[in-house]
């Protein structure tokens, strides 16, 4: 079922300690330890034939879990955040792979000593594009792509980034406040949206600004676009990123509310529908360094979340339903034991708000900008 800002995509996959995401995005060369690991691991290569394990990409994963697991892991010896992350920050060149888990740290592995030269190469290339995300000034991003944040209501279940719909963080709280915490779903939160994500993102939309008026945003549903006339406006205009400008009014007092649409590949399908055929005819618009063509407008890569519980200081939603309290009760605009979302329509308590997930997000990831500078979105 569609939202505008939070979906639980149909092919998915659970990460087992979400809360290790990486804190920042950073290349240094592995310790004697790890050395010492990489060591001894390739002795035991040379015993057993291992399966070598696979680029464990996001959309990977989640095509392997689709596929009922079929690809064994490497190392018996990962740790769960690991697993939950390494995904989000790998680059491989050839035989070089480079991942970095949550404390921020990389392991890069060679499959010689002859190679230590094109490593460090590597290495610094990928130290410079790296910090590009969490640096606007650097060189990717002054080819004249927009980098900002964009901001994802999510559960624990995940899908492929794309074909999505996020927001600015204004534009994420407007939509939880009107919804998803208004239902008092039992147990759970509505969809079991649980989280709020930080995406660091790259537009280069076709023309000379990052959004124009025909950069019109398009809702999705499970990777489907559910708008008229998305595949003729693609078709002629590329797969650009859209907006749409959420403004205050009688329903929610949000400044700076803004929704945005990512077309990725087969986006006139759901997930569970894609074939590879689609997928080539409708390639979408993720790219790694974009351009404005048809087919290269974005690029995102997940930098952080903060729970909701923690933003609203309930400490637990069951508990707090156990309890006869409710988040918020829109007939009456307040909360029953808990006042975070008091005042839907009040621009002080709404700017707050937004205030409190921005400390939040910084106290846990003080290495990332607070704020980029969020490009005009005219529709």
């Amino acid at each position: 079922m569609a939202t505008a800002v939070g979906v639980v995509g149909t092919r998915s996959l659970d990460f087992d300690d979400f809360d290790d995401l990486c804190t920042s995005i950073a290349v240094v060369t592995p310790s004697s330890r790890t050395k010492r690991r990489d060591r001894t691991r390739s002795k035991a290569a040379s015993t057993r034939a291992a399966p070598r394990m696979k680029e464990p990409d996001l959309e990977a994963r989640a095509a392997a879990s689709s596929a009922g697991g079929r690809r064994k892991r490497a190392s018996r010896g990962e740790s769960r955040a690991t697993r939950a992350v390494v995904s989000e920050d790998q680059e491989q060149e050839g035989d070089l792979r480079l991942m970095t888990h949550g404390s921020g740290r990389s392991w890069i592995c060679c499959l010689t000593l002859s190679l230590l030269p094109v490593l460090l190469l590597a290495a610094g290339a990928m130290a410079a594009t790296a910090s590009s995300w969490l640096n606007p000034t650097l060189p990717l991003a002054d080819r004249g792509a927009c980098h900002f944040y964009m901001y994802r209501a999510q559960s624990r279940v995940t899908f492929e980034w794309g074909s999505m719909n996020l927001g600015t963080l204004p534009g994420v709280l407007k939509y939880l406040h009107t919804e998803i915490v208004p239902m008092n779903h039992p147990g759970n939160r509505l969809w079991s949206i649980d989280r709020i994500l930080r995406f660091s993102v790259l537009v280069r939309n076709p023309g000379p600004t990052c959004f124009a008026k025909q950069h019109v945003f398009a809702a999705f549903d499970s990777g489907r676009c559910t708008v008229p006339a998305c595949a003729s406006r693609w078709a002629s205009s590329g797969y650009f990123v859209g907006c749409q400008t959420q403004g205050a009014g009688s329903i929610h007092a949000y400044e700076g509310a803004v929704w945005y649409s990512v077309p990725g590949p087969c986006p006139s399908r759901e997930f569970r529908d894609e074939t590879e055929a689609c997928r080539a005819a409708e390639p979408g618009g993720r790219c790694r360094a974009p351009d404005g063509s048809p087919t290269c407008t974005w690029e995102l890569k997940l930098v952080g979340h903060i729970t909701l519980d923690e933003l609203a200081g309930i400490g637990d939603y069951r508990a707090l339903q156990r309890s006869g309290g409710r988040e918020y009760d829109p007939a009456t605009d307040r909360g029953v034991g808990t006042s975070f979302w008091d005042g839907a329509r009040d621009r002080t308590r709404c700017a707050e708000r937004v205030a409190a997930a921005e400390r939040l997000f910084h106290r846990r990831y003080p290495s990332q900008p607070q704020h980029l500078p969020t490009p005009a979105c005219l529709n």
